[in-house]
């Protein structure tokens, strides 16, 4: 596990190092206040054969965004039962992926076919849950031992669709719906006001929508549901 997250976070460091020429940032929406929701769902294998699972709703809320920094509160809440889980995280401004976006500047300028470390980026049109096509998705898969898919909007970064598939555990994650209106976002020509980056490449990583604690927390509901 441990050496599938050096991959990753080496992977997309290589993706920062592929654009020098972007100044990256957060996109210009994510502001104080911004809600998005999400469902997931969280199985358990064993032999090959699903042992039982979890869905959550997921709440991501950008609590604070200043000086480039944002800070995103994440509420994972079982259904059935009402348990509830927080995290927070933040994002720094060279951070290229948030909990529920990348860079859209990055996203508009990757190509079809891309290696980017341990991952392919793939282009096209994707359906969510919702049965919307979002016609200019940008994709990050790798097939190794771990399965991992993260898909976003070409336009707005907007984080769409997130997978992790273990040999033992599997987690899905899909966008639901968003308190701001993106229908005519359009990327800032200069650098955009929800966070900044004035030495363009470089910037850290973080797992989008915390899918290990997906899991974890999942676990947890799984095994009070049963109790």
């Amino acid at each position: 596990m441990k050496s599938t997250s050096r991959c990753i976070k080496l992977g997309f460091f290589v993706f920062l190092l592929l654009f020098p020429q972007i100044f990256y940032a957060h996109p210009a929406w994510v502001q104080e206040g911004v809600v998005a929701n999400y469902q997931g769902i969280g199985s358990f294998k064993k032999d090959g054969q699903y042992q039982g699972g979890a869905q959550m709703n997921i709440v991501e809320r950008v609590d604070s965004v200043s000086n480039g920094r944002i800070v995103v509160t994440s509420t994972f809440t079982e259904p059935t039962s009402g348990y509830t889980f927080t995290n927070s995280s933040s994002y720094g401004p060279n951070d290229i992926f948030g909990a529920f976006w990348v860079d859209d500047r990055a996203a508009q300028n990757a190509k079809d076919g891309d290696k980017v470390g341990i991952f392919t980026v793939k282009r096209g049109p994707y359906q969510d849950l919702n049965g919307k096509i979002w016609s200019n998705a940008v994709m990050l898969e790798s097939k190794d031992k771990v399965e991992i898919r993260a898909i976003y909007d070409e336009r707005t970064g907007l984080l769409i669709h997130y997978a992790e598939v273990y040999p033992n555990q599997e987690t899905y994650i899909d966008f639901k719906s968003i308190n701001v209106d993106l229908s005519t976002y359009q990327t800032p020509a200069g650098v955009g006001d929800g966070g900044t980056n004035e030495t363009g490449a470089g910037g850290g990583f973080n797992l989008p929508c915390c899918g290990g604690i997906f899991l974890i927390f999942a676990g947890f509901c799984l095994a009070l549901v049963k109790g």
